[in-house]
């Protein structure tokens, strides 16, 4: 049966290119994942990737070279595509403007994997980088303390979570999130100790603009079997509207990054 060519805004994947600074992360480093290695993996699952939010990873530390990718995207026609990036919370005014022109639009904190940039500094931080250039938050959640922190986490004017939370403990506290407009990334299935789509679709209904689909490409840390296949596209194509597909799958991401709204 031939595959339809899904359009996708890819709010989520990693290039893990060894031209740029790399670092292992508790004595992990992942496979290489170039752009061209992108290119040919979607195009392989039938995928149109028509915009996208490279993540820098926790491998990569803070090294800003690797934004060179960017420049590949617009050289095969590709505009749309952004950086969310790890970046130091001391991080100048200039330097945040600079970066903004070079097409990064928000900042990483994985809280999951052991940044221990305190909460509270996150908020002052998120708050700086808004009013200097309305980029985001972005943070793979600790699930084991997210309900604790959940009211802090409302105080970052513009917040997305990694990975549908991770972990069933974080359900409930996403669904506080999701209907305080907080974008919650449909990526990273594989990762999860839970089956999403009940958990999507519940997301959906509270906010239909909250969720963003990703391909977590290269799936680094993930079991060989459970890596982002086809399979993940067509779950969401068997469980969801053409309508709600649209917003899942593009137009909120697109929103969130490109219109910034």
């Amino acid at each position: 049966m031939e595959k339809t060519i899904i359009k996708i805004f890819d709010s989520h994947f990693h290039i893990i290119d060894n031209k740029y600074h790399l670092e292992a992360n508790n004595g992990y480093l992942p496979d290489l994942f170039t752009y061209e290695d992108y290119k040919n993996k979607t195009e392989n699952l039938f995928i149109d990737s028509i915009g996208g939010a490279i993540i820098s990873g926790s491998f990569q530390g803070n090294d800003l070279e690797y934004l060179e990718v960017l420049n590949e995207f617009k050289k095969d026609g590709k505009k749309d595509f952004r950086a969310i990036i790890n970046l130091p919370i001391e991080t100048n005014d200039k330097k945040i403007l600079d970066l903004n022109e070079k097409g990064v639009t928000g900042v990483r904190f994985n809280i999951f994997r052991g940044n221990s940039t305190d909460i509270d500094d996150i908020i002052k931080f998120s708050k700086r980088i808004y009013q200097l250039c309305n980029w985001s938050v972005e943070i793979q959640i600790n699930p084991k303390n997210i309900s604790e922190i959940i009211n802090k986490l409302l105080e970052i004017p513009r917040l997305a979570i990694d990975h549908i939370g991770l972990r069933k403990d974080a359900i409930d506290s996403l669904y506080i999130l999701a209907k305080n407009n907080v974008k919650i990334k449909a990526t990273g299935f594989g990762r999860l100790d839970f089956e999403p789509i009940p958990v999507l679709k519940n997301i959906y209904e509270l906010n239909p603009i909250s969720l963003m689909f990703g391909t977590d490409l290269p799936s680094t840390r993930v079991d060989k079997e459970k890596v982002f296949s086809r399979s993940h596209i067509d779950l969401m194509l068997n469980n969801f509207s053409e309508e709600e597909l649209k917003n899942i799958m593009y137009n909120n991401a697109y929103n969130w990054y490109i219109s910034k709204k």
